[in-house]
């Protein structure tokens, strides 16, 4: 195989680059419109029905295993989560024209949205918010868009199976690496210091 023959395979470039973008594009906007409806629609107040079950089911419950954990096991187990999200997005997100990437994307910006509703209402500042989100959100998101794009984007060119999944796993798995080491390591450390 030639170098420029890897560089296509490894790199998505040309017209297939620029499908991808635009599905990643898509996924990103409704990202961030998921995340301010539900900050905006949750009820004010850490009382509320929906920011209680939002942070003490479904964001501890995701989270409950990874306590006590050294900060290696840590990072690995962030790790395998997300890699995990982003091989189902690889699996099922180009189905029923992406319809499983678009929810997957906008239950997570929901969760985000009424999580920061909760924290902000429970006193945290702005500052605290972005700075557990931001440090590790900016590699992670990313990636997951990206996951979901390539997943839409090779069912709609009718790509087999497994040359999806093993593409977009070479792809977004070291990205999410570096998030995970940026979640145990950095992400602490700043949520620290803007209280």
């Amino acid at each position: 195989m030639r170098r420029r023959d890897l560089y296509v395979e490894v790199y998505i470039s040309g017209p297939r680059g620029r499908s991808v973008l635009f599905y990643w594009t898509i996924l990103a906007v409704l990202f961030v419109l998921a995340a301010v409806c539900a900050y905006v629609l949750t009820p004010a107040g850490p009382s509320s029905w929906a920011a209680r079950a939002v942070y003490g089911n479904v964001f501890w419950g995701q989270f409950k295993f990874l306590l006590g954990l050294s900060p290696l096991l840590l990072m690995l187990g962030i790790w395998v989560k997300n890699v995990t999200v982003a091989a189902i997005l690889l699996v099922l997100g180009g189905y029923l024209g992406g319809i499983v990437s678009y929810l997957v994307i906008v239950f997570n910006a929901a969760l985000l949205g009424i999580l920061g509703r909760y924290l902000i209402a429970s006193g945290y500042s702005w500052r605290f918010l972005a700075a557990g989100v931001l440090p590790h959100g900016i590699v992670e998101l990313p990636a997951i868009f990206l996951a979901g794009a390539m997943a839409i984007h090779a069912v709609k060119r009718r790509m087999p199976f497994w040359r999806r999944l093993t593409r977009g796993l070479a792809r977004v798995a070291p990205l999410l690496l570096v998030a995970a080491a940026i979640e145990t390591f950095i992400t602490p450390w700043m949520m620290s210091h803007f209280r």
